[in-house]
């Protein structure tokens, strides 16, 4: 599911930032120079390749090209894509409960056994 709206992000990010640096007619090579950001990196952003960028990095793009960088949180766009985000964090929920658990053993044995000077005297 993270997958799929990972690769989402990134076409987004990659159809918008080719359509504004071409309306700027700008080049890779141009926009990298005036932005330190690596050229190989601007093509890859481009086409949706590797992670998804950091936000610095579209912030200094943008800015270069005239634009503002806004980051929007919306609610996704289908039930399945809810039910989706409930269940991952159901499986997160579980986790954390059993972590807890897991402290609350330790600390019960820490009790138990009382401080180490005492355990070694």
């Amino acid at each position: 599911m993270f997958n799929q709206t990972e690769d989402k992000i990134k076409e987004s990010i990659a159809q918008q930032l080719r359509a504004i640096r071409e309306e700027m007619d700008l080049t890779q090579k141009s926009l990298s120079l005036q932005t330190g950001v690596a050229e190989a990196k601007i093509s890859k952003l481009e086409n949706a390749e590797g992670p998804l960028p950091r936000v610095e990095t579209l912030v200094r793009l943008m800015r270069a090209m005239g634009r503002e960088t806004i980051i929007k949180f919306v609610l996704p766009s289908t039930d399945e894509d809810m039910q989706n985000i409930k269940k991952s964090w159901e499986g997160t929920s579980r986790h954390l409960e059993d972590q807890q658990h897991l402290k609350d053993i330790l600390e019960e044995v820490r009790t138990r056994l009382g401080p180490p000077h005492e355990r070694y005297s």
